[in-house]
């Protein structure tokens, strides 16, 4: 399956507390799937009410990673971004694909996290 389409995820956090005070980033992930089989992830913030520094909040908009998907053997959209290593495998919610839901993982940390992406 190829894809030209574009999803951005929903509302997500960087947060942390230190001594009572509380520094948060709220911001967004976007996949830009090319007919290529080439797939692009960026970060925006969208808050930024609280950063801890001033460069977390350069450092997540100037985010890109570039990587390729394909669907496995289960029929999974799996996106792979070798150089962060990262590994996202999920599935479209519906048959007009407008929600994807995935499942994220980092083989470097060994933690896993959840998204949801939209079709913008």
């Amino acid at each position: 399956m190829k894809i030209e389409n574009t999803y951005t995820s929903g509302p997500l956090a960087d947060t942390d507390l230190h001594a009572g005070l509380f520094f948060g980033i709220i911001y967004t992930k976007t996949l830009s799937f090319h007919t290529d089989g080439k797939v692009i992830l960026t970060k925006k913030v969208i808050n930024s009410f609280s950063p801890m520094d001033i460069v977390d909040i350069e450092m997540k908009n100037n985010y890109k990673a570039e990587g390729t998907y394909f669907i496995n053997k289960d029929g999974n959209l799996v996106c792979k971004f070798e150089s962060k290593f990262l590994e996202m495998t999920g599935t479209f919610t519906d048959d007009s694909q407008q929600t994807l839901i995935m499942h994220e993982y980092n083989n470097r940390i060994k933690m896993s996290w959840s998204a949801v992406y939209y079709l913008r």
